[in-house]
């Protein structure tokens, strides 16, 4: 659906994507072009991770991940 990428250009606080690059669930490739399309995005790829970080190593990986953006932004 081409209407939910329209919105994305006009969305413009920081963002931080996070996507497992296993994720059969959600296409890795979503993630990858809406990147592209938010003005202040960062997308961080946890190599190996499914949809539900269900490693207790992509787990972690992931929280620390939002702990640190969300750091960043209130610094």
């Amino acid at each position: 659906n081409n209407s939910c990428w329209g919105a994305a250009p006009g969305i413009k606080i920081p963002t931080l994507i996070v996507h497992g690059d296993s994720d059969t669930d959600v296409p890795y490739s979503q993630s990858q072009k809406l990147v592209t399309l938010l003005p202040n995005a960062t997308l961080i790829t946890i190599k190996g991770a499914d949809h539900r970080y269900t490693t207790e190593d992509h787990s972690k990986q992931m929280l620390e991940a939002f702990y640190s953006f969300v750091l960043e932004q209130t610094a």
